[in-house]
């Protein structure tokens, strides 16, 4: 059980609510926000200390970001005005409690890690997952993924699988966040999964797609030195379709960076295949929405999946240069 506080002055008929980018904090939909409920009054300043427990065993371990919201009494919402938003790392099946602070007013993200309690050491390798939305398993029904999946598979040969995946991030904005986010988790193998549409593709002007597309391979090239430059094993996620790819060079581009992951020197997970309708956009039993699959694209994706790459007795698995874990 996760308890968060945090202050705030409210009059009588506005409320506190919690929500975030994970299924158990409304998805960052405000009408599923979780609410607060207040525990203190200080009658000499006006503040109030808020909190809410939520169980959060389903997620696994797992990274998201949250913000709090006030709930006023026309009925407006009024969101925390930060620069960032809080984070936590969720560790199952551990108690934990967050002092937030005061509304609007959280500490800037650590640069070592994400908040939340220490990882326990995995009886076998660590494997950080990053990327954007797909990866975290937005869409998919209580965010149980490709990624989610992967990880309930990978169990079975004692690794720990670690989500650090941010919703809307691309190869630029994970590259920044590396160190705290994947360098910081100590990881045996990194799985990127990332998606040209963030990048642009699906929605800056025709006259940049070629840059947008050369932008994302360029980038995908610098996350594989990070990766290696960590001592770690590098997966890549396969490129997927997007509703917004009705162009003929939109298309062309999406099979061109899909041959050009095919051509890395590190293993593919082959989702455009097994995806694609042929014309750079999802099947129709495949798609949530233009961006994202429904649950049945999650789990096409997990079958495409080569889990003997990361059997450790298989001869040709992944090998992990390291064997160090905190």
């Amino acid at each position: 059980m996760y308890s968060f506080f945090v202050t705030a002055h409210l009059s009588s008929q506005q409320r506190l609510a919690l929500c975030g980018g994970a299924d158990v904090l409304g998805g960052w939909d405000v009408l599923k926000a979780v609410q607060l409920r207040p525990v203190v009054s200080r009658e000499d300043t006006g503040f109030q200390n808020w909190t809410a427990s939520i169980n959060m065993s389903s997620m696994g371990y797992r990274y998201f970001e949250y913000r709090y919201i006030k709930f006023l009494e026309d009925g407006r919402v009024y969101w925390e005005a930060m620069k960032f938003n809080r984070n936590l790392l969720v560790v199952p099946e551990v108690n934990y409690t967050l002092h937030d602070g005061e509304f609007g007013a959280p500490p800037p993200p650590a640069r070592r890690g994400p908040r939340g309690p220490a990882l326990p050491a995995p009886r076998a390798w660590r494997v950080a997952i990053c990327g954007s939305s797909v990866a975290f398993g937005w869409r998919a029904h209580a965010d149980q993924g490709w990624a989610a999946r992967l990880a309930e598979a990978l169990q079975r040969y004692g690794h720990q699988t670690v989500n650090v995946a941010v919703h809307g991030y691309t190869t630029q904005k994970t590259r920044a966040d590396f160190q705290r986010l994947v360098a910081s988790m100590k990881p045996d193998v990194v799985v990127i999964g990332l998606s040209l549409a963030n990048e642009g593709l699906s929605w800056k002007s025709a006259r940049l797609w070629r840059a947008v597309a050369r932008s994302f391979q360029n980038g995908i090239r610098g996350l594989l030195a990070e990766v290696e430059a960590i001592e770690a094993s590098a997966v890549l996620g396969d490129v997927y379709p997007h509703d917004a790819y009705t162009s003929r060079l939109q298309q062309k581009l999406l099979q061109d960076t899909h041959r050009m992951l095919l051509n890395t020197s590190v293993p593919l997970l082959r989702w455009l295949p097994a995806l694609d309708d042929g014309q750079g956009r999802w099947h129709r039993d495949h798609m949530e929405d233009a961006g994202h699959p429904n649950s049945l694209g999650h789990q096409v994706m997990f079958e495409a999946i080569d889990l003997s790459m990361f059997d450790p007795s298989n001869a040709n698995s992944l090998r992990p240069k390291r064997e160090f874990h905190p």
